[in-house]
Formats: structure tokens, C-alpha cells, sequence
């Protein structure tokens, strides 16, 4: 277990899905007992102690039940530790074989034990237990013998008031115990029921605030807790509109983690967008979404909604691989492309079962793994994760959420239902980008192998089409296209020549001169390439038709097969048309020896404005040292 405490049940009421005062000090240990049952796991270690603050149902509602299911599983005792009147109270009224069976007079399974020990303490009682923590008791402000807990590791403590109101002991014993740098004191009630607060020992954000400025120590950080479930949301509003809060200070929530070393706390946190927000979030990356076919860029926009929706410092969208048993993603915030196994870990189990959760106690839930967080330095407080679907309702990935960013820093069911929401937008564009993405890789493929294969057949470079298509995004980029139609013009680069499969072998191959009715015939590739491409509407291939088409006409107008100038060329085949003869001047050709690089750079100024489109071969210059190494990266060898 992490150095520190946690919050197993943090809320002054049961609403849902809160759950009422249970702290984990120890894996044996806890204070309180409002949620024994859900915040203990199966595989772990037994409770064996229970320190009560007091005797209100809140905090011990779980003790009944907890015997009730673990007594047959038991080997130690239950041991409850209480002042007087909160021993004397679970004695008399809960454990008195009217209310509940009385667990003290009952004996273990094949022992003389009993199931149900009672100890009574005081204020002042140190106890030393696991993990080089100790417990000790202090005096409370809430019913007639409560008590408050200093828990400390080292030099570092931390001081749970428990339901408290406004009292001198509280204040004195934190300016007199330097050990002390936190405090979780309770906040039940908004500043209007500043009577009732009073009355039932309970505090509001106003009397905190000017309690706690009577403090020396103005350094001690203050975490809130026991929000009752009905005011939670206004008592939040007031403790942001009045400033209760300074840095690394947070309100708990079901499964927060209190580290005993302050300079772990979260710093920073964002407001909670309002339900109207969110839906605008979702609307408006829905109607990028749709317009999308780029899976690397489709599971950004996806990733960064979800992060948004629920408030989250870091989003990741997992893809299955099923013939490969694996999840993968290229689209992480703060994270590398990465491959795990399908079921490892949280995205694992929901992509493999398909449920949703919500986890605000990682490192007390085994589906989790740590070693991702110490191989990082990141440190997991929470995580949402959900399935995603296709048309078909079968899991295509998850989404998960790590982190939430909000003053309460936990995931809620709310959470949970809003990124279902953008789920089931998203589901049907992601199943179709997936789609599109196989075809396109499926394209690439047929087209550099049918590339090659021409290129094999006219005796040229083995590298060329790589060259001149690495070229070709490079000058693409330089005139100004965007990423994605520079890669486009790049993958449609290769097929430039493919209509030379058709040109007989004497002509292809002949080493000298060629004749006129010879160079006719060569000349016909451009037509051929464009006839066997024009057919197809897909992107990357009407991409290939007007390069093969158009890369040998000139911007004079002197070229073939149309005689096309200047602009009306089509500027994919232009880019290409000059990566190629760059390539081709340099290359060692049948008909001819490789050009020295100043004699090209020569030709290329010489051929401005005649051959090429001018602002190309500014551009070509412009970009000259990562022109000249992608030539360096793919020379013959």
C-alpha cells in the first residue's frame, strides 16, 4: 500500500453511490466503519481493528455486516477500540442480540476466541501498528466522548478530526504539534445552516474559515470531508467562492488518497463543466468526428473529448487486435504508442468484459497495475474506463480516463454515463475509420508492390519509388498542403510509372537513344497508368491516376501526353514530376551514368519556369538538406 491513508467512504450520508466515514490507516487497520464491505477486497488481508471516533451510525454501520459476512472466514477476532460511551453504546444497543447478534458472546470457528473484541481507550492512547504507523487518540468536539486520530509515519502526521465543530483544542493542538502538516476536518453544511451546524456539532465553510484563521501555522493543509449528500454541490460552490481552499487542498471523495508527505499532493484542478458544457463538448467533437477518416487523428479528437467531459488529466483509447490477443493505441496523453496484452490491466478487463468502471482506489483494486506508475514517476488516483462498440455490438476498444482533475479528484457514475454518451457517438465513425484505414493500408500495399514491379521491369534503381515519393511529401509540404495531402501525395507518389508494365521489353530496356515511333510508344505510359487508375474512387488512387497522368507535362506546355501549362497541371503532378527527374538525374539508368549533383542543381535553375512550376523549384532549394537526406538514407548500396 501506498504511504499514506485512504478514503474509503469520505461523505456525511449515504446517496447513491457515496459511502459514509471508513478510513484504511494500515491493510488491517481502519477508522470508522461506514464502508468496510466494498472498500476491503476478498484476496486481501482480514480487518482486524476498528478505531471509532463515535458512536453515530454513520461510522459504524458496517460493523454488523462485516461480521454477518466474514464470520465464517475469520481466524482473529474483530477488535473494536472506542471511548467509553461509544463502547458502552455498541454494547448495549447495536451488538445486544436485539438489534443485531451479540458477535462478543459468539466464538470463532473451531476456537475459544470471540468473533467481536471491545476495547476502551482514552484520549492520549498511542497505539504503534503496521507499516511503521501510529495511531494516537485525541479528544473530539462533536457527542459526549468522540475522539479524533493523529495518524503519523516518521516525522509526518496527519490529524483527522473527525465530525467536529468549532473548538480551541483543535486549533491549540495544531499549532502545538509541528509533526501535524494535514488536517481532514469535517464540512457538513452550507454557511446558510450555520444553526443547525451548530446545534448537531458540525461544521460550515464560513465558521471554518475564520476558525482556521486564528491559526500560527498557516502552512497546514486542509482537506475537507463528510459533505452531507444533499448540499454537496452548494457547500462546493461556497468553498470556491470564498477561497476556503489553497493549493494541494482538496475535498475528499469515496477513495481518496491522503500521502503522509504533503509534496505528493495534487496541485492543480479544473471546474467541473456543466451539463450543458458537456453536451456542447460532445456536439461539437461529434461534427469534427464524422468528418473524419485518419485514425491516428480520429482517436485524438476522441481522446481529448473524453478528457474533457470528465474533467480527466489524461486520456487513452485502446484498440483490440484480435488475431494478435493484444490492445493498442498511437493516441495516449503523455504516453508513447504502446501494445498490451488484451485482459492485462483496467482497459484490458472492460475490453475483454465489457463493463464500465470506476475506480478512485487503484492501488487497493487488482485489476490494476503499479508498475506502469513506477516506471513513469505518474502517479494513478483515479480511473474511469468504458467499452467501445461497433454497429454490431461487439467491442472494438475502450476508453479510459485516468486522473480526474477536479477539486473532489474522483470519477463519478455521472462521469460514467456522460463518456457512454460520447461512446456511442463515437463508436460507428471509429468502426468506419478502422474500415477505411485497412483499405487505405491494403492500397499501399498493392501499390508498391505493383510499383516495384514496373520499376523491376524498366531496370530502374531499387529505391527510387521510395525516393521520389519521401521527395514528394517534402515538396508538398513546402507548397503549402496540409500533413494529411502530402502523405497522400507521397503513398500515391510510387504508381507514377506504372503504366511501363505495358511497354514491350525492347523498348524499356533499350540501352541506346530510342527512336521517335520508339519514344511514342514510351510516351503512352502516362495514358496507360491513367486508364488503369481512373476507375477507382478511392482516395489514394484518384490520387495515382492524375500523377501517372499528368507527371510528364511542363509548365510550358511542352510536354505529354495533353500539352497541359502551367497551373493546369495538376500540382500533384508537378510536385512528382520534378522528385522524379531530380531522382532520375542522379540514378545510373541503362541509357546512362548518374549526374553529379551541381550539374542537376544546374539543369533545375536552367529548367525554371520551362519544365518546372518556379515556386517548385524555389521550394526544392528551400529544402534542399532533408532532400539530400532522404537521398543519403536511401542509397544503393
Amino acid at each position: 500500500m501506498a504511504s499514506g491513508i485512504r478514503f474509503l467512504g469520505s461523505s456525511g450520508g449515504r446517496e447513491g453511490r457515496s459511502d459514509t466515514t471508513c478510513v484504511r490507516v494500515t491493510p488491517s487497520v481502519a477508522i470508522d466503519a461506514g464502508n468496510l464491505l466494498r472498500g476491503f477486497k476478498e484476496e486481501e488481508p482480514l480487518l482486524e481493528k476498528i478505531f471509532l471516533t463515535h458512536a453515530h451510525l454513520d461510522h459504524l454501520v458496517d460493523i454488523p455486516f462485516w461480521l454477518d459476512y466474514r464470520y465464517g472466514k475469520m481466524k482473529r477476532p474483530l477488535c473494536v477500540y472506542g471511548s467509553e460511551e461509544t463502547i458502552k453504546t455498541l454494547r448495549e444497543k447495536l451488538f445486544d442480540g436485539s438489534l443485531w447478534p451479540s458477535f462478543h458472546e459468539i466464538n470463532l470457528l473451531g476456537s475459544s476466541e470471540k468473533a467481536l473484541c471491545f476495547e476502551v481507550i482514552s484520549a492520549g492512547d498511542r497505539f504503534l501498528l503496521e507499516e511503521g504507523v501510529s495511531l494516537e487518540a485525541v479528544r473530539g468536539e462533536h457527542t459526549q466522548g468522540s475522539l479524533g486520530y493523529i495518524i503519523q509515519k516518521e516525522d509526518r502526521a496527519i490529524y483527522f478530526t473527525s465530525d467536529t465543530y468549532d473548538s480551541p483544542l483543535i486549533w491549540e493542538l495544531i499549532d502545538h504539534r509541528p509533526e501535524i502538516k494535514q488536517v481532514v476536518i469535517d464540512l457538513s453544511f452550507p454557511s446558510r445552516f450555520a444553526k443547525l451546524a451548530k446545534s448537531s456539532a458540525h461544521l460550515t465553510p464560513k465558521l471554518l474559515q475564520e476558525a482556521r484563521a486564528q491559526l500560527v501555522r498557516q502552512e497546514v493543509l486542509f482537506h475537507l470531508f463528510h459533505l452531507k449528500p444533499a448540499y454537496r454541490e452548494e457547500i462546493i460552490q461556497e468553498v470556491g467562492a470564498i477561497g476556503l481552499l489553497r493549493p494541494r487542498e482538496k475535498i475528499l471523495v469515496d477513495g481518496a488518497f491522503i500521502p503522509f508527505d504533503p509534496a505528493e499532493l495534487f496541485e492543480g484542478h479544473r471546474e467541473e463543466p456543466s451539463k450543458e458544457e458537456i453536451l456542447g463538448i460532445i456536439f461539437e467533437c461529434v461534427g469534427k468526428i464524422a468528418q473524419e477518416r485518419s485514425l491516428e487523428r480520429l482517436l485524438l479528437l476522441m481522446a481529448d473529448m473524453a478528457r474533457q467531459i470528465v474533467t480527466a488529466d489524461r486520456c487513452t483509447i485502446w484498440m483490440i487486435d484480435r488475431e494478435k490477443g493484444e490492445l493498442w493505441t498511437k493516441i495516449a496523453h503523455g504516453i508513447d504508442a504502446i501494445k498490451i496484452p488484451l485482459g492485462s490491466g483496467i482497459a484490458g478487463y472492460v475490453a475483454q468484459k465489457g463493463e464500465t468502471l470506476v475506480i478512485n482506489d487503484p492501488y487497493n483494486d487488482p485489476r490494476f497495475n503499479p508498475e506502469v506508475d513506477k516506471k513513469t514517476g505518474y502517479l494513478t488516483r483515479s480511473i474511469i474506463a468504458l467499452p467501445i462498440f461497433n454497429s454490431e455490438g461487439e467491442i472494438i476498444g475502450a476508453y479510459q480516463a485516468i486522473n480526474k482533475m477536479t477539486l473532489s479528484q474522483g470519477f463519478s457514475q455521472e462521469d460514467a454515463k456522460y463518456l457512454t454518451l460520447a461512446a456511442t457517438y463515437t463508436g460507428s465513425a471509429l468502426e468506419s475509420a478502422m474500415l477505411y484505414a485497412e483499405i487505405e493500408e491494403t492500397q499501399k500495399e498493392i501499390i508498391y508492390t505493383m510499383a516495384e514491379i514496373g520499376e523491376s521491369r524498366s531496370k530502374e534503381t531499387g529505391f527510387h519509388v521510395k525516393r521520389v515519393a519521401e521527395y514528394s511529401k517534402i515538396l508538398a509540404l513546402g507548397m503549402g498542403l496540409s500533413e494529411l495531402e502530402a502523405e497522400l501525395v507521397k503513398v500515391a507518389s510510387p504508381m507514377h510509372d506504372i503504366g511501363k508494365v505495358a511497354i514491350p521489353d525492347a523498348i524499356l530496356k533499350k540501352p541506346g537513344k530510342l527512336t521517335e515511333e520508339e519514344f511514342e510508344v514510351m510516351k503512352s505510359h502516362s495514358r496507360l497508368g491513367y486508364e488503369t487508375l481512373k476507375h477507382s474512387n478511392r482516395r489514394i488512387l484518384k490520387a495515382a491516376a492524375a500523377i501517372a497522368h499528368e507527371h510528364h507535362e511542363k509548365w510550358n506546355g511542352t510536354g505529354y501526353p495533353q500539352g497541359k501549362k502551367g497551373e493546369d497541371i495538376h500540382l500533384y503532378g508537378r510536385i512528382v514530376a520534378l522528385a522524379d527527374v531530380f531522382d532520375a538525374l542522379g540514378s545510373d539508368r541503362c541509357y546512362k551514368k548518374a549526374w553529379e549533383l551541381e550539374r542537376i542543381y544546374a539543369l533545375l535553375e536552367e529548367e525554371k519556369g520551362r519544365h518546372f512550376d518556379p515556386r517548385l523549384i524555389e521550394v526544392f532549394f528551400e529544402n534542399l538538406e532533408e532532400i539530400l537526406k532522404v537521398r543519403e538514407m536511401y542509397k544503393e548500396v
